[in-house]
């Protein structure tokens, strides 16, 4: 007989007894009670195994949901960037479309700059947003870092307008205190250049442009600056100077009445005198005068410039 039948054929009793009930016996066999401790090995293991997976599960399921949100963020984050990078863009296009137009009115070089711009175009995108969940870290910085080249686009954009700025404001204040246009209205009599002295008929140089107009007639500030002598000078007569700056300085002479002081400051077209005979003169007009330091120059050429400058405005 085997080890199995033994098990089988040897039995064990247990007694139970009550004072209600007689006693009671339960015989069994060591075969029938291994039996019995597998069966509940085995189910208390099933159950183990089961809970194991459901609490793996569960921890998937958690994992998954962290996942989802945290890949659902990188999509409104990606989606943000982009925005912010094509407008930023589309901005910086603009500004150097602006910034080639001035520099074109005012002369100057392109500046030998090249904007690092251009991001993903639109297909790019879409081809991208499909492997969005395994590459979406990585396409956050890749914008990032296209964001951060069009910004410091930007800066240099900045920066090409501030010295176009400067130039401006230095070609307006140059042109601010040009002496452009007529003082008064009139005619000439006398231009600049060698002539017959109406007093001595002798030959001598005339500084400047003698401008009739009637006694009384405004005489206007051809630029802006600042009045240097006002008062009595000789043949002059009467007369005003006003210095420029940038080199010019203008004179005005035979003035009935001057109507400016020493150190005030002028503005163009502004009113400083009015035209008389006073001085060295044979009728009612102006004198006058355009110094480039001290030299007397052709003031002809800056009543032209600025006839011309004024046609151009209007």
């Amino acid at each position: 007989m085997g080890f199995m039948g033994r098990l089988r054929k040897k039995r064990y009793a247990i007694l139970l007894f009550s004072s209600y009930e007689k006693k009671k016996e339960i015989t069994f066999s060591l075969f029938s009670l291994l039996v019995v401790l597998l069966m509940l090995l085995g189910i208390a293991g099933a159950n183990a195994l089961l809970l194991a997976g459901y609490v793996q599960r569960s921890l998937r399921a958690r994992e998954a949901d962290r996942l989802e949100e945290k890949v659902a963020s990188y999509q409104l984050e990606f989606r943000k960037l982009a925005m912010e990078l094509k407008d930023t863009e589309d901005s910086m296009i603009r500004l150097q479309i602006m910034d080639n137009r001035i520099r074109k009115l005012a002369h100057l070089d392109s500046g030998d700059k090249t904007l690092a711009l251009g991001g993903p175009e639109e297909f790019v995108l879409r081809k991208r947003m499909k492997g969005l969940r395994e590459n979406t870290q990585r396409l956050i910085m890749d914008f990032k870092r296209d964001l951060f080249r069009v910004r410091r686009s930007a800066e240099v954009q900045g920066e090409s307008f501030h010295i176009l700025e400067e130039f401006l404001r230095s070609r307006e204040a140059l042109l601010a205190h040009t002496p452009l246009g007529y003082p008064v209205r009139g005619w000439i009599t006398s231009p600049f250049g060698y002539r017959k002295s109406p007093f001595t008929g002798r030959r001598e140089f005339h500084e400047g442009i003698d401008i009739a107009a009637p006694v009384g007639a405004p005489i206007r500030v051809p630029a802006d600056g600042v009045v240097v002598f006002a008062g009595r000078n000789g043949g002059y007569g009467k007369m005003v100077v006003v210095d420029h700056g940038y080199g010019f300085s203008t004179r005005y002479g035979h003035c009935s009445k001057i109507l400016v002081r020493v150190g005030e400051k002028v503005k163009r077209d502004q009113v400083i005198a009015r035209v008389g005979n006073t001085g060295r003169s044979t009728a009612p007009h102006l004198h006058y005068e355009v110094r480039v330091g001290k030299v007397a120059v052709n003031p002809y050429y800056y009543l032209k410039l600025g006839r011309i400058l004024l046609a151009y405005r209007n």
